[in-house]
């Protein structure tokens, strides 16, 4: 049979289907490109971040080892022996991806210097602070953290995550070349450009059997759809809440270790495969994103089928009908057991370091203690008065260190001690050592709960010592009682003001602390200014030494 002449109508009609099946594979292929494509910048840089936040930690850790214990091991004192262990580490790491790598960066003067060797073997030249090139170090350097896409130290176009190392006075920067990035995205894209030039050329050609090449087209743009997320390492899984049917990808089934088809589809299906102990709170996510309209985010373990336990990081949202119920949920998941054991290497090695901090701490105090034992026993044994006075002085001087390391060698942070603790039992100490002179004197503590940075905590320590020591001397000659105060408060604009009072006999009138030829005093004004503050003398009401200065956030 001679088929019949194709009418106008009717061309007209199968092109107009043609293009509306072509514009909506485009569009359906940009919109799951486009969420895709975010979905991976959004992952990428939370893992960037989550690394260069973790390299941060230990380097600070390693700084402030070093600051304490390795200044005079070192030409370049302690932040050169630390700058010396980064150059070590930094040229013998390995990328963590393709392109990916860390950057350190230094400000010298109007320039980011970059001082060790990145993977291409060369020292990259320095570029001027204001020229547009090293953003993200830019902003580390700034004392910013954060993520951004901008141009790196050659002029590429990166995905970074930065982070100050404000102990060492550096810029530290993790990033990936958008290029990799992209890469599986461009992929997908040419695939499918050509396949629609392909629907686009066999429309013009076909009549009756005008479908075939457009599911041809479709099952194409899936499969690089399904290309771009294995490479990703990326899997989507959709959840109908309704008929409780779950479907996913075929990279979902790989990071659960199944075979396409094998999955159960169900919930119940879904949350066997949870780590028994993970179970509860993957529910309680799940239940709350139906019930709250909110975000669906959970970290959890899996169970494979040959045993295996892997990590999951899974993110999602609910979709609620016209009628305000919950109807389907969609999202991800991501395997990172690789970045979690890598995370809890990290861990170990800084726990490490913490029990050797603890451990030096301790032989310190014990040897302080040994010291302050001998200079005891000397001062026992001295016949002449001053000399043995002055030994009970350094005795107490050393004491007074050797609280600090005590204090601690109990504490979990290793870089901070609380100072009502730590005041109270320098205060105990001093009553104690002079309880033939201070049966009648009174010590009253006024100390506000501060947290204070080691490198202050001990010259605030030996300040306080040095003036109760001399206010138990001199204030109440010929056995009389009276009150020492000391006080330490948090002032606005993160001022401390520390303080010690008497109400006793007061200081001749022609005192001049800055020509006083005291030891103690002299070490007072010295440790003040080493806090960045000064001594001001109240004689109003007894004697008043108080002293204002900057604290160290945390």
């Amino acid at each position: 049979m001679i088929p019949q002449p194709q009418t106008a109508n009717g061309r007209k009609e199968r092109t107009a289907l043609i293009l509306a099946m072509v514009v909506t594979a485009a569009v359906v292929a940009g919109i799951g490109t486009l969420m895709l494509y975010l979905a991976v910048i959004s992952e990428q840089k939370a893992w960037l971040t989550r690394l260069v936040q973790s390299q941060t930690a230990m380097i600070e850790a390693v700084a402030r080892f070093d600051a304490m214990y390795s200044q005079q091991d070192h030409p370049q004192g302690a932040r050169g022996a630390t700058m010396s262990q980064l150059a070590v580490a930094h040229e013998t790491a390995s990328r963590f991806s393709e392109t990916g790598e860390f950057v350190i960066a230094v400000r010298e003067g109007d320039m980011i210097v970059f001082p060790f060797k990145q993977h291409h073997g060369v020292i990259p030249d320095p570029i001027p602070f204001a020229s547009g090139l090293a953003r993200p170090a830019y902003h580390a350097l700034m004392g910013h953290s954060g993520t951004s896409i901008e141009l790196d130290y050659h002029g590429v176009l990166v995905l970074a995550a930065y982070a100050p190392a404000p102990t060492l006075d550096i810029g530290i920067v993790a990033k990936i070349d958008m290029t990799e990035v992209r890469a599986p995205f461009i992929k997908w894209g040419t695939l499918g450009g050509f396949g629609a030039i392909l629907v686009i050329a066999g429309g013009g050609l076909l009549t009756r059997r005008v479908s075939t090449p457009l599911i041809k087209d479709l099952q194409s743009a899936v499969a690089s759809l399904n290309d771009a997320q294995r490479l990703a390492g990326l899997g989507n899984w959709e959840w109908n809440v309704q008929t409780d049917v779950i479907r996913w990808s075929d990279e979902t089934d790989q990071i659960f270790g199944l075979k396409p088809g094998e999955f159960g589809a169900t919930y119940e299906a879904f949350i066997n495969a949870v780590h028994p102990d993970d179970r509860a709170m993957v529910n309680k996510a799940v239940n709350r994103s139906l019930k709250e309209r909110v975000g669906y985010s959970a970290e959890y373990r899996i169970i494979r089928p040959d045993a295996a336990v892997r990590a999951i990081y899974a993110r999602g949202e609910t979709v609620f009908n016209d009628d305000g119920k919950p109807e389907r949920m969609i999202g991800t998941v991501l395997d990172i057991t690789e970045r979690k054991l890598a995370e809890e290497k990290i861990a170990a090695m800084l726990a490490e370091k913490e029990v050797l901090l603890q451990e030096i701490h301790h032989r310190v105090k014990n040897n302080l203690q040994v010291v302050s034992s001998m200079l005891s026993l000397q001062a026992n044994a001295e016949k002449n008065s001053r000399v043995a006075e002055a030994l009970r002085e350094s005795e107490r001087r050393v004491r007074v260190m050797a609280r600090i390391h005590e204090t601690l060698y109990g504490s979990y942070d290793m870089a901070h001690i609380g100072s009502g603790g730590y005041l109270c039992s320098i205060i105990m100490d001093m009553r104690e050592s002079h309880i033939g002179a201070s049966g009648n004197i009174v010590f009253r503590e006024d100390v506000d709960d501060i947290v204070l940075d080691i490198d202050q905590a001990v010259p605030i320590g030996q300040i306080v010592s040095e003036l109760i020591s001399n206010a138990l001397k001199h204030a109440f000659p010929d056995d009389r009682g009276g009150v020492i105060g000391v006080s330490m408060k948090l002032r606005d604009g993160g001022m401390i003001e520390l303080a010690v009072a008497d109400d006793g006999a007061g200081l001749p009138k022609d005192f001049d602390l800055s020509r006083c030829g005291t030891l103690g005093l002299q070490l007072v004004t010295a440790l003040a200014g080493k806090l960045g503050g000064k001594v001001e003398v109240d004689r109003s009401n007894g004697t008043r030494f108080g002293i204002v200065f900057k604290g160290k956030q945390p």
